[in-house]
């Protein structure tokens, strides 16, 4: 997986860090933040997931996918790009019942 190398720095500045996976390790790959996973998959997508009370595995909490950001300005745009898709989807679920 091919992700720039200022990558985690740009997360920082969004407010996502990165994941504390097994033994201990971090991961370029896993984010956490903003009360929610974000992560890039195999097939080169910016995943985020359900909130993380609700999180189970990836397979069941994934909520919204995207390209991978090329820059800062885009990576930004792309976390509050998909909060917001998923807030107003969440909301929706709400709404209908």
């Amino acid at each position: 997986m091919l992700v720039p190398k200022q990558w985690l720095h740009w997360g920082e500045k969004s407010g996502l860090k990165p994941e504390i996976r097994r033994w201990g390790e971090l991961s370029m790959y896993h984010l956490i933040g903003r009360g929610r996973r974000w992560r890039v998959n195999c097939h080169q997508k910016f995943q985020i997931s359900c909130p993380i009370a609700e999180f189970d595995r990836w397979a069941n909490s994934l909520e919204y996918e995207t390209e991978i950001p090329k820059s800062e300005s885009e990576f930004r745009e792309a976390v509050h790009h998909m909060l917001q898709i998923v807030r107003e989807k969440n909301s929706k679920k709400f709404d209908n019942v």
